[in-house]
């Protein structure tokens, strides 16, 4: 009877031992579980979209679908209009197990592209003033949506109403932008450009052709443009 009991007694030792190593094999199995996770940054319109990776068994196969494509861990994806886009990533495992994550990423801006403090790529803004030209007896001169043909350093060549003039600036005219801002002291250079829609007021000078002016506006430009280039308003400069 006593051997019984010994016997009965390792027995059940022996499942409760089997049990254990059952429990902590379950245990081991439920930690080395696949998972993904998917995450995303934004640059302008450029996404790069990531993914991370916990448990299964190494090597790992990556395969990126929706808004993103590529088989490496992370993907690159270049976009043309803003907008909400979504990626799904795909990881597979040596022992075969797969998991699966997807995240979302906002472009919210499109670069415009090119060179800013390049001429080429300044638009001035639409006309504001039909052309207007009064010259009084007393040979006082208003010209307005005069455009420039050419500037130099204390001179520039505009035409308005089929008639050509060189405006004399030599003086310390006020320069004016468009909206009514004071230039301040600046040079031709920085305050006018051949095309430009300005207005010009002051006195005809001695020689046909010529006028002293006082004020010169330019219509074309809100700021210096040294200091800010201005968006695309209107690309035809009306010449």
């Amino acid at each position: 009877m006593f051997e019984n009991k010994k016997f009965i007694a390792g027995a059940l030792g022996a499942v409760l031992a089997l049990a254990a190593v059952s429990f902590v094999g379950a245990q081991n199995s439920g930690a080395l579980n696949l998972t993904a996770t998917c995450t995303s940054s934004v640059s302008e319109n450029v996404i790069t979209w990531m993914a991370a990776v916990n448990g299964g068994t190494a090597p790992y196969a990556y395969l990126w679908s929706g808004d993103a494509s590529g088989t490496s861990s992370t993907a690159v994806s270049t976009h043309s209009a803003t907008g909400t886009f979504q990626a799904m990533v795909t990881v597979s495992d040596a022992a075969t197990s797969t998991a699966t994550s997807t995240c979302s990423a906002t472009v919210v801006s499109i670069p415009t592209g090119g060179d800013e403090d390049d001429d080429d790529e300044e638009v001035r803004l639409p006309a504001a003033k039909p052309p207007q030209l009064v010259i009084n007896p007393s040979g006082n001169f208003l010209a307005r949506g005069m455009k420039v043909i050419s500037v130099g350093t204390s001179s520039f060549v505009g035409k308005v109403w089929g008639t050509t003039w060189t405006v004399n600036v030599e003086r310390f005219p006020e320069f004016y932008l468009r909206g009514g801002h004071n230039a301040g002291a600046v040079s031709l250079s920085e305050l006018l450009r051949p095309g430009d829609e300005v207005g010009v007021s002051g006195e005809v000078g001695d020689a046909e052709g010529i006028v002293n002016g006082r004020v010169v506006r330019n219509y074309s430009i809100l700021k210096l443009r040294s200091v800010f280039k201005i968006r695309k308003a209107d690309d035809d400069d009306d010449e």
